[in-house]
């Protein structure tokens, strides 16, 4: 293991993206086992550090901004140092992708448990983790990548619809649309093309619309090691037509034990990642992509005992880590003020199953009584995402 050794058994650790719901949920993880957290932020107030398990919001430049990059990496680096922090766990995807990138500039002031930059690069790249998963007997979706617009009446024929138009890398964005025909397919295709500045290098693929269910792999790796696994299954998301999880399931099935993980084993993975599927008419896993970094609805495994910030902390303090699929599989959780309720608008359907979940204490959510700024910032954020909602319908 890489990385100075830690000053104490009692860590300090810098969590990254303080924004974002799942920053919350690790640091409440991670506090509530006594280590000392720090959030990294570009912002001086984010969701994170409102938390009474935050030390300290330390604020960064944008790091985002590509030109930004090293003096972002150099603040890092120089909070490390000031706060004696001894174990960054990155959350968002640009954070994972540019830690990767300068891994072992890091790893000089403190440790940081994720894969190495090419097998993250890998991973983000949609077309060689399908071309990976045939080679490993994993399911599939049928996938087109054309190389020009004029390809596009080429493909048409070959397709069901609605038909799926995605981005072959991973944007930290959801980069989707859906053309029910084959006239909406050239029109939508040249649009997204256009909008965020695809050129013939990084075209959007072309895939079948698969119905049926999420499900989901989760992993954390040490070395090429799995060490604790998890699996959930969504039940309502945000988009409805196909986003972020707003309310899931501990979930088990060996099938998608065995599908999830011949792929992060063939990439030796070292730190955490999902591996998202889809379950098919036939009840086969179909792979979505891997997403190579901690997932939107941390929030459940965390409620059922699967710990992986905690887990990976106990690694850098040079604990023994054997493999565990140890979890509670009859946890529920929902997020109302971070896309459930805005589900309901536009599945009305389903508004008095957000309400009973509210109000259920068999079923989880991020709201938590005794952190009322952090309830505060969610139900401004929730006023503010229903009000646009309201006005787009």
């Amino acid at each position: 293991m890489k990385g100075p050794k830690p000053m104490s058994n009692k860590l300090r650790i810098l969590v990254t993206d303080g924004n974002y719901k799942h920053s919350l949920g690790i640091v409440r993880s991670l506090g509530m086992q006594g280590y000392e957290v720090y959030v990294l932020n570009n912002s001086k107030t984010c969701i994170a550090g409102l938390s009474s398990y935050c030390e300290k919001t330390l604020v960064t430049c944008d790091w985002n901004n590509q030109s930004n990059e090293q003096q972002y990496i150099s603040q890092v680096k120089k909070y490390c140092t000031e706060y004696s922090i001894s174990l960054i766990i990155p959350v968002g995807f640009k954070n994972c992708t540019l830690m990767a990138k300068y891994k072992e500039e890091l790893l000089e002031v403190t440790h940081l448990v994720i894969t190495d930059y090419e097998k993250m690069d890998f991973a983000l790249d949609k077309s060689k983790v399908l071309t990976l998963a045939k080679e490993q007997g994993v399911g599939v979706p049928l996938t087109f990548y054309p190389k020009s617009l004029s390809e596009l009446s080429l493909i048409s024929d070959k397709l069901a619809y609605p038909c799926v138009i995605k981005s072959r890398f991973e944007h930290g964005a959801n980069v989707v649309t859906y053309p029910q025909n084959a006239e909406q397919l050239e029109t939508m295709y040249s649009e997204i093309v256009k909008k965020h500045g695809f050129d013939d290098e990084n075209l959007p693929m072309v895939q079948e619309y698969l119905t049926g269910d999420g499900y989901a792999f989760f992993a954390l790796y040490i070395e090429g090691q799995c060490k604790q696994i998890f699996m959930h299954h969504r039940l309502r998301e945000f988009p409805v037509t196909g986003g972020a999880s707003v309310k899931a399931e501990a979930f088990y099935d060996v099938k998608l034990l065995i599908s999830g993980k011949k792929l992060l084993d063939a990439l030796e993975w070292h730190g955490v990642a999902m591996v998202e599927f889809k379950k098919d008419s036939s009840g086969n896993y179909r792979l979505m992509e891997i997403n190579p970094k901690y997932w939107g609805s941390t929030d459940l495994a965390l409620a059922a005992g699967a710990v992986f910030p905690v887990i990976t902390a106990q690694y850098v303090l040079g604990n023994n880590i054997e493999y565990s699929e140890t979890y509670d599989r009859n946890v529920q959780f929902h997020w109302p003020c971070d896309g459930d309720w805005l589900h309901a608008i536009y599945r009305p359907e389903h508004f008095l199953g957000v309400l009973i979940d509210c109000f259920n204490p068999k079923v989880k959510s991020n709201w938590w009584w005794k952190e009322y700024r952090v309830n505060l910032f969610l139900l401004r954020n929730l006023v503010a995402g229903v009000m646009k909602a309201l006005l787009r319908r």
